[in-house]
Parts: structure tokens; sequence; C-alpha cells
């Protein structure tokens, strides 16, 4: 054993302590189980940031590098890909009618820009579907998950589980 040691150029004591920690069991075990599983229940859409702030909803507080560190050896990633700002510099399109008749300024149409945004990098780019009757239903199924289960990152929760929320509160 000394030979090997000097061989891989360690001291002993170091051989010595990842023996012991090797007989021990994995003291993040829990969590691992926990953040594999709130992966495979929003299907790969969350990731170490959102698994972090579900686990904090939980009442787990966990650092976010941790969470990271366990998604990597698990082989966890998250199937939707980080946006790249782009900033169009044509011509100014129509403006959409005001059917919600809401107070909007001047080309601020972001609220249902951003959401269909998401959907089609949530859903739309990461589903399959047979045919337009498949279609109707999995975006239904979608946009009830998105109301009810997905966690908005700043609410810290879904937009369902926040108006309950805020009308609790007033």
């Amino acid at each position: 054993m000394k030979a090997l040691v000097k061989l891989a150029g360690i001291p002993r004591s170091t051989y010595y302590d990842l023996v012991k920690r090797m007989n021990q069991p994995d003291p993040a075990a829990n969590l691992k189980v926990e953040i594999k599983a709130i992966y495979e229940k929003h299907e790969g859409h969350y990731g170490y940031r959102r698994i972090r702030d579900e686990l904090s909803n939980r009442g787990q507080k966990v650092n976010h590098k941790k969470v990271q560190r366990i998604m990597k050896e698990l082989g966890l990633r998250c199937l939707v890909r980080m946006k790249k700002y782009k900033s169009y510099k044509g011509a100014v399109g129509k403006i959409a009618p005001n059917i919600l008749d809401r107070h909007f300024t001047a080309y601020d149409n972001s609220v249902m820009e951003n959401f269909f945004g998401i959907m089609k990098s949530e859903f739309l780019y990461l589903k399959e579907v047979e045919s337009v009757e498949h279609f109707k239903i999995e975006l239904e199924k979608y946009i009830n998950y998105y109301n009810t289960k997905r966690m908005k990152a700043k609410l810290k929760m879904s937009p369902v589980q926040y108006r309950t929320h805020f009308t609790q509160a007033a």
C-alpha cells in the first residue's frame, strides 16, 4: 500500500480518508431522490434554480450550487435552452386589437410574447404530436400545467398559487 500511495503522489492520510468515506452512506441520498423526482415531475423543464426554489417551497433550504452539482452527478440537464437576446430592428408592424381592454402603452404585448416564447420552448419544440387532435389535447395539458404547476421564477410559485395567495392575503 505504501508503494501505491507513493506512486500516486498522495499522502497516506488522504488514502485512509477516502477509504473511510467510501464505507459511509451518501449524506445527500434523500436530496438526490427529491431532486430527481422534481425533475421528472416537470419533464425536464426545470433547471437547478427552479429545483432549488421548489425545494425551498417544500421547506428544504439548499444552496443552488449543491443542487447544480447533484444534477450534474445524476446527469440531469434542463431540456429548455437559455434564450439569447435578440432585438428586432426592422420595420414597425400592425398593432393587434386590445380585446382585453388593457391599458398598454405603445409594440407592449410582452405578456403574451413571453407566454408564447415559453410555450414554444417548453412544449412545441419538445413534444412529438401525431395529429391536430393530439396536439390540441397536449396543448390543453400544457396550459393546465403552466397555470397550476409550473413555477414562475419571479413569483416562486405557479400563477394559480400566486392568485390564491394574493386573494387570501387581501
